[in-house]
Parts: structure tokens; sequence; C-alpha cells
């Protein structure tokens, strides 16, 4: 029960949340600026950034918990500490992120009731597709830092490297 407990918890976060999240923070970009090459450096630097995050967050997540004792403990301090610094940063980019380009046509998407727009939402077949997508993605990474964690461990010896 714990596995499945584990497995639905984590892709929920991973998928769910990340999608909410990503989607339109990677949208909104078009909406602030309509120069191209301003738009290329915003994508650019936001598609750069992210990997690097995450070797950072990857890197230094063991040795830090080993640090603080290597218990169940550690690890819900380290969550709670990157979960802290990460809603200082989203709100950090929630709060300083304007649109600066108003189309005619979002103007007339925002009059339409919510309604209308989350049934076109769900009746997007790109966005079905790009959603099934981040799902996929998301259960190929939980796999593959799992896979890695324990490779290091018990075949390598050592998880911090």
């Amino acid at each position: 029960m714990q596995a499945i407990y584990l497995f639905i918890t984590y892709n929920l976060c991973t998928t769910v949340v990340y999608t909410a999240l990503n989607l339109p923070y990677g949208a909104m970009a078009p909406l602030m600026t309509s120069n191209e090459q301003d738009l290329a450096k915003i994508n650019l630097f936001r598609m750069a950034m992210s990997p690097i995050g995450n070797m950072i967050v990857s890197a230094a997540s063991l040795p830090i918990i080993n640090r603080m004792g290597g218990d169940q403990a550690a690890w819900i301090k380290v969550t709670l500490i990157y979960s802290v610094v990460a809603i200082g940063l989203l709100l950090w980019c929630f709060f300083g992120t304007k649109e600066r380009v108003n189309t005619q046509a979002a103007q007339e998407a925002e009059k339409l009731p919510a309604s209308v727009r989350f049934g076109a939402l769900i009746h997007n077949k790109y966005f079905i597709m790009l959603l099934l997508t981040a799902l996929f993605l998301a259960v190929y990474q939980t796999v593959n830092g799992t896979c890695a964690t324990w490779y290091s461990h018990y075949i390598l010896g050592n998880e911090e490297n």
C-alpha cells in the first residue's frame, strides 16, 4: 500500500502540479513581449535553467539529507526547505511577471465564462496530447531518478556521487 501511495502522490505532484505550473509559465512568454529576439531569450533562459536547477537539487539533496542524519526526519526537513524556497520563487515569478502584449483574441476570451473556456480546454486535442506527454515524461523522470539513486546506492556503493 505504501508503494501505491508513493506512486500516486509523487505522480500527482509531478504531473498535475507541474503541468498546472509549467503550462501557464511557458504560455506567458508571448504575452510578455512581441519582440522575437526577446521571446527567444526568455524561452532559452527558462529551458536552460530548468535542468540546471534540477541537477543542483539532485546533487545536493542526498548530501544534505545525510548530514542532517539520513533518517526520515532529515528527508522531511529537506523537503520542507525545498518547499519554502519553491513557494517563494513561484510567488516572485507570479507577482513579477506582467502581460505586456494584449491581443484582440485574448480580450475576447476574457469575456467568456469559465465553463466555456474549460470546455474548450478539455476538447483541445493539442492540450490532451501535451498533458499525456507531460504524464509520460513525469513517469519517466520518476523511474529514472529512483533507479539512479538505487543504482548509486546499491551498485556503486555511494549515493552522493
